[in-house]
């Protein structure tokens, strides 16, 4: 744990505190910027110099951390949803934010821009948990009744019946592959499977 080191939290008070790790002691709060319980955070990777929200008012805020500032600061607004937002993940290289909550959506979102990259809906009530895999390749989602579901992130073409290998010299000309394209949804099941 460096010198630098922060400990983030949040809870039904509305309020985001920035914590030395050590002593626990806040350094800073932003307690006017959610008006509403703050249900979930998480931060960026690589560094984690940003920090994400989200809240019982249906908003997703993005804050930062710099060395010049007093412990951090409220940067902009990243989505908004129609009821409260309960979870949220970052890919792996930080190009993404996943975010789902109570309104059965799960939303990416390109953090360049702040567009909207896809719109995944989900058939449970509410969306507790998202999570991508490390490769950037699937977004999965599981509810409050323990659905999970997973969804592809990139076009995926396979062979049909066959390996994946491309260098064959008796492989089938493209006819015969089938593909997986962003969105569609790979697996949805009721209990996680044992990997």
């Amino acid at each position: 744990m460096g010198d630098d080191a922060k400990l983030v939290t949040c809870g039904a008070d509305n309020a985001v505190y920035v914590r030395n790790p050590t002593s626990g002691e806040v350094e800073h709060s932003f307690t006017e910027t959610h008006g509403d319980a703050v249900n979930v955070l998480c931060v960026a990777p690589n560094g984690g110099d940003k920090f994400v929200t989200g809240s019982d008012d249906c908003s997703v805020k993005l804050f930062s951390f710099d060395g010049t500032k007093i412990a951090g600061e409220f940067e902009k607004n990243v989505t908004r949803f129609s009821l409260p937002v309960r979870a949220l993940a970052w890919s792996t290289d930080g190009t993404f934010l996943a975010a789902g909550g109570e309104d059965s959506m799960v939303k990416v979102v390109d953090m360049s821009d702040n567009s909207i990259a896809m719109e995944l809906p989900h058939r449970g009530k509410c969306i507790k948990s998202v999570s991508f895999d490390p490769k950037g390749e699937f977004l999965s989602a599981c509810d409050d009744a323990g659905v999970l579901t997973v969804w592809a992130l990139k076009t995926i073409t396979k062979k049909d019946g066959g390996d994946d290998d491309d260098d064959d010299e008796n492989a089938e000309d493209d006819t015969h592959k089938s593909s997986i394209e962003p969105g569609d949804s790979v697996m949805s099941a009721t209990v996680a499977p044992v990997t």
